[in-house]
């Protein structure tokens, strides 16, 4: 093989190179932006803790547990006077007080309905 034949090849296969290159940076892009524009939109909907005790908050995903169940749960389980029940990070946090009369703040997963933590308030 003579020297032009050779870099006429080499210039052909880094062409190619380059073309899929551009085509992967383009689409990785492309993806990011998506990933941007959605992350802007879950930022911008509507605030969840809006909705009060009684149902799901609003804007919240279809598998979101009712704050009502999730007192219930609560309540099932042997805590009472609950109260300010918020919405946060896909968690409902609220006061309440446990079986053995503790002051405690509960942080259950609004899916699920799991207590994810139980701190001691003061």
């Amino acid at each position: 093989m003579d020297f032009q034949t050779c870099t006429a090849r080499i210039d052909t296969h880094c062409g190619t190179l380059a073309q899929q290159l551009r085509r992967a940076v383009l689409a990785t892009g492309a993806a990011l932006m998506l990933l941007a524009s959605a992350a802007v939109q879950a930022e911008a909907a509507p605030s969840p803790a809006q909705s009060g005790a009684t149902g799901a908050p609003a804007g919240a995903a279809a598998s979101t547990l009712p704050a009502s169940e999730i007192r219930d749960r609560l309540v099932h389980i042997g805590y009472r006077d609950l109260q300010e029940i918020r919405w946060a990070d896909g968690l409902y946090k609220l006061k309440a007080t446990s079986a053995d009369g503790r002051a405690v703040k509960l942080y259950v997963d609004a899916r699920s309905g799991t207590l994810v933590d139980v701190h001691t308030r003061r």
